[in-house]
């Protein structure tokens, strides 16, 4: 089994380091990432390996990120939750299954974090979050 857990680190220090992004390149919140990409986890669009920085397509608010071995998920200006990468047990909260390379919203029909309602979402490591699952 492989583990990436320098992706994480390697996503917060790119957003630490986006401010100096010279003029006509992605703004200074978008996040950067490079390294292993079989899962899209990089976000650019594709699944191939990057050895330099590049931006996350089409996430240039971004003020947090979380993910996880093969999955990240950012939280936008506007308070929308966005995910890419791995979804083999349903991590992107868009309730399939299939992986995705580039942002895309979680919780189809909930736009913001945190939810309306406040009913807990159990998950684990094998079963998708859902509200009573």
């Amino acid at each position: 089994m492989r583990t990436r857990p320098f992706l994480l680190a390697a996503l917060v220090a790119a957003l630490l380091l986006a401010a100096a992004v010279p003029a006509g390149a992605a703004g200074p919140e978008t996040p950067r990432t490079w390294g292993s990409n079989s899962f899209g986890e990089l976000g650019d669009g594709s699944t191939a390996n990057r050895f330099a920085a590049g931006p996350v397509a089409g996430l240039g608010d971004a003020t947090e990120l979380g993910g996880g071995r093969e999955h990240v998920v950012a939280l936008r200006a506007d308070g929308s939750v966005w995910t890419w990468g791995s979804n083999q047990y349903g991590q992107q909260g868009n309730g399939g299954t299939a992986n995705r390379p580039a942002p895309g919203p979680a919780w189809p029909g909930r736009s913001r974090w945190p939810p309306a309602t406040t009913t807990a979402w159990p998950c684990s490591a094998t079963a998708r979050c859902a509200p009573g699952a």
